[in-house]
């Protein structure tokens, strides 16, 4: 989000993403979004794919698709725009403390389904790469913010502001 406010310092960024937040914590926020916005940008999914200790993951793919529709028709009618942003990869499965792991087809399965929701998602599956990450191999690292800012910066339908 801040490159994104100082690539388009013409533009009000509201940054609504909490870490850590998944789709059901985003339904249960959409309360919070007072009147009509211009543009909702949404990446949500990596969370949902999160597993802690040998628990199946944190939201399934059945709720996950749910909680996309919810969140899709709700930010529909508040703003003009809703672009959808895939979950980006990751690379080989992580593990973090205490005792929660991520699985890259966990994460895949997620963005499949932002894609299912809104095949014109923006994808940022294609040229992101490991070096996109950061050394926990989950977050992107400062060269993925840039990659991700650039292909939200660069998606024709937010370029062309259709």
């Amino acid at each position: 989000a801040e490159i994104l406010r100082h690539a388009l310092p013409q533009v009000t960024i509201v940054n609504a993403g909490l870490s850590g937040d998944t789709t059901t914590g985003a339904v249960a926020r959409l309360s919070r979004i007072a009147g009509r916005l211009t543009w909702a940008l949404v990446l949500l999914g990596t969370n949902d794919a999160r597993r802690h200790g040998d628990a199946p993951i944190l939201v399934s793919h059945a709720e996950t698709r749910r909680n996309l529709r919810v969140l899709d028709a709700a930010l529909r009618r508040r703003c003009r725009h809703v672009r959808w942003v895939t979950p980006p990869p990751i690379f080989a499965p992580v593990e973090a403390e205490p005792d929660l792991r991520w699985e890259p087809a966990d994460v895949a399965a997620k963005a499949d389904l932002v894609r299912a929701l809104d095949p014109s998602a923006v994808d940022l599956w294609p040229g992101f790469a490991p070096e996109h990450l950061s050394p926990d191999g989950l977050h992107p690292s400062p060269a993925g913010q840039r990659f991700i800012a650039d292909r939200v910066l660069c998606d024709e339908a937010l370029c062309s502001g259709a």
